[in-house]
């Protein structure tokens, strides 16, 4: 009878790990590639889940040369409710339309841009808090480069601060902090500026650890 039992609660185990890991490669399909350039300037995304399916969501897109949207977002909790929150952020942040993403505006009836990071992060935190369904809240680095004037806006509610790498060898953190999205409503979000010179880098990184390490980091440099 034991043995019978046993038998059968491997099976549903055996059951359960396929279906997880069957979910992680389709979470791993919202990832971009490693490597992708952008003109001049080139991001670099890695992400290593601490199981088989976690919270967290790193993306990057361009709607034309010049510019370069990307962001690192880590979702509260971990295992399938948060997978299943990263994969609802990844449509809402899908450029593949612009028409439904949040992460492009239209400007003078017709033409597409990309919206400014710390309306994205208002926008998020409202859908969030208007879906009473929803108790998982993220934090996010969000951000829009212009790669004809370096100049690169960002917003950071409530993840740790980028760091900026300077080709001159000097290091520093930035950002305003910011309360993660999701958390409480009427939140206003403030967006920080600063400027990429050639060979310059800004590294956005969340590191946690929980049964052996999970981290993620964007790696933007022009």
């Amino acid at each position: 009878m034991i043995s019978e039992t046993l038998g059968r609660l491997q099976k549903v185990y055996h059951e359960i790990e396929r279906d997880l890991k069957q979910a992680r490669k389709s979470q791993e399909s919202l990832f971009p590639e490693l490597t992708r350039g952008f003109g001049g300037a080139q991001v670099s995304p890695i992400l290593k889940p601490c199981g088989n399916i976690g919270g967290d969501l790193v993306g990057m897109f361009s709607l034309w040369s010049g510019s370069i949207g990307f962001y690192s977002i880590d979702v509260s909790g971990h295992g399938i409710t948060s997978a299943m929150m990263t994969a609802r952020l990844g449509g809402y942040l899908n450029t593949s339309h612009f028409s439904k993403s949040v992460a492009v505006e239209k400007q003078f009836g017709h033409a597409f841009a990309l919206r400014p990071p710390e309306d994205v992060a208002h926008i998020l935190n409202d859908w969030l808090m208007a879906d009473t369904g929803v108790e998982e809240r993220f934090t996010m680095v969000y951000g829009t480069l212009d790669m004809t004037s370096g100049n690169l806006r960002m917003v950071q509610a409530g993840h740790p601060h980028p760091l900026a790498m300077r080709q001159s060898g000097e290091i520093e953190f930035i950002g305003e902090g910011g309360l993660p999205i999701g958390l409480l409503p009427d939140v206003t979000y403030e967006a920080f500026d600063t400027t990429l010179a050639p060979g310059d880098r800004i590294l956005a990184l969340f590191r946690w650890v929980h049964r052996g390490p999970a981290c993620q980091w964007r790696d933007v440099g022009l």
